[in-house]
């Protein structure tokens, strides 16, 4: 049953719920999270090092989005992870919790913000290109895509 309270929160999450979360949603990552990254070190990395924008139903992560924001990369954020639990998909989390890492990043004056995604995920294409992201058409394998600020 979900939960009528969904709070949006910002950094909060341990890793431990990132874990918890990405093990939940990792077939519905092209391809397998698991097949890309070790999820355990990939969600202690994510908890400590990123800006995680996060949707709780209670006790559980139901939404995620992480990005990296570093001057090093020239003042463009990395999204580097958007996932949603499947019982709360339907629900705008994403789109929710991806206005809000881009509001963060024009707060903190990054220049853009870039993402890679597989071509074949038309879903998550389009999710993308709603907010404004285009296609860089120089890498396609994983798809690059950015939103300049």
């Amino acid at each position: 049953m979900i939960p009528a309270v969904i709070e949006i929160r910002i950094k909060t999450a341990t890793a431990d719920d990132i874990r918890r979360h990405l093990l939940l949603c990792d077939y519905r990552f092209e391809p397998a999270l698991s097949s890309r990254v070790i999820i355990d070190e990939y969600a202690s990395k994510l908890a400590e090092r990123a800006v995680t924008f996060e949707a709780f139903a209670g006790d559980e992560l139901a939404g995620l989005v992480a990005a990296y924001f570093s001057e090093e990369t020239g003042g463009e954020a990395f999204v580097t992870s958007v996932s949603v639990l499947k019982d709360y998909e339907g629900l705008g989390l994403a789109s929710r919790l991806m206005k809000l890492c881009i509001d963060h990043a024009r707060n903190i004056n990054s220049m853009a913000i870039v993402l890679e995604v597989e071509e074949s995920n038309e879903r998550a294409v389009l999710f993308y290109e709603r907010f404004g992201f285009v296609k860089d058409p120089f890498q396609t394998r994983p798809l690059r895509m950015r939103i300049i600020l």
